[in-house]
């Protein structure tokens, strides 16, 4: 096995803090109370988050917003019951904090005071101990409390590396007073677009709707480790791309404009000096990664013979998550590898209880039965196998009859909408959307000489239709003609960039990085 993927790599980087964890007191923080009948409905009305749902006895990220969607605070909000909240903020937007919410408090039975009280995490296996408000802080499930408990801290570097690598908000560093919060990736933790109206809701909505944020934080990983200082103006040719926020280790956290923000994009950087790097999208890392980032890392140390440590982290990836079934069987094999049949058994049993199809459960079981002379149980073992092995023969010739449904579906579809484009050109050759259409049935068909044509064409009249650069892109792509697919997809990118389209961007990117 080579060397892991950055996906799956990220979280060793913050294993201390993610696993075993600790605790951690808030920065530089106020706590807010919020009380009355009517809390829960009034805060749902002058905040970015949907405040109705959140249970009890948990927190999520929230703001508040001027009436041009720029920043007046940001915080934690911990819900007891509908009728009791408290805010946990930085000290330096308290007071704007509660003079926002009472400016807007009419006739509502609510009463807003500041409280004198400490609030900290607990993160990681630690918070098992903890009561208090669980909810996600730095992508992590915590459980925040007021008052300081005897479970130690947290190392403070990796907890710093974790919030860059999930883009945490933290005032004064990330983010500052009156920015649009669509600038911010408040926008994509604290902000929920279905809620209905609030105050600024409405320029936050266009903005998302329209091109998106001008500029938005993305981490770029660099190629050689340097230190850069927050706030940085990062320049390209010369011209502003965008403003270093934070670091980590060998990854920036950097506020970019739309060109720069494509996922993969290689990066030379001309100011404050030169250095190169990779722009990678928020999150990097991601708590639902963390289960197979453990089972790859243990996999890895299992092949390289350092068998102890492989178990650990094994063991560390079914515990993160009980229903994954890899660990399991690695687990199993490695015991049986160790001679340890008796263990190797129970996890093949705990496998084939998450999977009842399992085949390679009960082939093991088998083997490792035989090995300590239990041979009817062997036996067993392995007529199970073959019982399994029939019924995924079976759900497979399933799978491949409805796959042939869907691709004669399928068939029926395309041959419908290119009868279609095609009556559309006869009428106006010229057609935008006709071109496109019928350019990605015959890329579809492998016709790329037809495609490249009817997509050309749709640039022609619309120079920023991003979708067809892709397409036409990967029309040379298909047909060999490797330096016009380079081409293409180097001024697609621009295009895309300058739209604010960053999913054909994106995967503009990722086949430019095949070629």
């Amino acid at each position: 096995m080579g060397s892991l993927s950055l996906s799956k790599n990220i979280p060793l980087l913050v294993e201390d803090v993610v696993y075993t964890g600790g605790q951690f007191r808030l920065p530089n923080h106020k706590i807010i109370s919020v009380k009355g009948d009517d809390a829960q409905t009034f805060l749902n009305n002058q905040t970015t988050n949907d405040v109705s749902k959140l249970a009890d006895q948990s927190f999520h990220l929230n703001s508040v917003l001027d009436l041009s969607a720029k920043i007046v605070g940001f915080f934690e909000l911990l819900k007891t019951d509908e009728n009791e909240f408290y805010i946990v903020t930085h000290v330096d937007i308290a007071d704007a904090i509660v003079e926002r919410l009472e400016k807007y408090l009419i006739a509502e039975d609510v009463e807003i005071e500041q409280i004198n009280q400490s609030a900290y995490g607990i993160i990681g296996t630690r918070q098992e101990q903890a009561k208090g408000w669980s909810g996600i802080y730095a992508g992590e499930k915590v459980v925040l409390n007021f008052g300081e408990s005897d479970i130690p801290l947290i190392n403070q570097e990796s907890f710093h590396t974790l919030k860059v690598l999930t883009g945490y908000p933290v005032w004064g560093e990330t983010i500052h007073e009156s920015e649009l919060i669509n600038n911010t990736t408040l926008i994509d933790l604290a902000y929920n677009k279905d809620k209905g109206c609030f105050l600024g809701q409405e320029t936050v909505s266009k903005i998302e709707t329209r091109r998106g944020a001008a500029f938005k934080p993305v981490v770029i990983e660099l190629n050689d480790k340097i230190n850069i200082n927050s706030k940085d103006i990062l320049k390209i040719e010369g011209k502003k791309v965008g403003k270093v926020q934070s670091q980590a280790d060998s990854y920036l956290l950097a506020s970019l404009n739309r060109e720069s923000r494509i996922e993969g994009l290689k990066v030379s950087f001309d100011s404050p000096f030169e250095f190169e790097g990779v722009v990678k999208n928020l999150p990097i890392y991601k708590s639902s990664e963390k289960s197979i980032s453990f089972y790859y890392h243990g996999v890895e140390l299992f092949q390289e013979g350092n068998e102890e440590e492989a178990e650990k982290y094994l063991l560390k990836s079914i515990e993160v998550d009980p229903t994954f079934e890899d660990a399991y069987e690695s687990l199993g094999v490695l015991y049986g590898r160790q001679e340890r049949y008796k263990e190797a058994i129970a996890y093949m049993e705990k496998l084939s209880k998450l999977n009842q199809k399992s085949v390679m459960a009960h082939t093991n079981m088998s083997l490792y039965y035989m090995k300590i002379g239990e041979i009817e149980k062997a036996e067993d073992q392995k007529a199970q196998a073959t019982i399994k092995q029939f019924e995924v023969l079976g759900d497979e010739a399933d799978r491949k009859r409805r796959l042939e449904e869907e691709e004669k579906k399928k068939k029926e579809e395309i041959e419908k909408r290119e009868g279609m484009y095609r009556q559309v050109l006869e009428i106006d050759p010229e057609d935008t959307l006709a071109n496109y259409g019928l350019g990605e049935i015959e890329l579809e068909k492998g016709l790329y000489q037809d495609s490249i044509s009817h997509l050309k064409k749709a640039i022609e009249h619309k120079k920023n239709y991003s979708v067809a650069w892709l397409a036409l892109g990967k029309a040379y792509m298909q047909s060999g003609e490797k330096e016009l697919a380079l081409e293409t997809f180097r001024e697609g990118i621009k295009v895309a960039g300058k739209n604010g389209d960053l999913m054909p961007a994106n995967e503009m990117q990722r086949l430019l990085g095949l070629l």
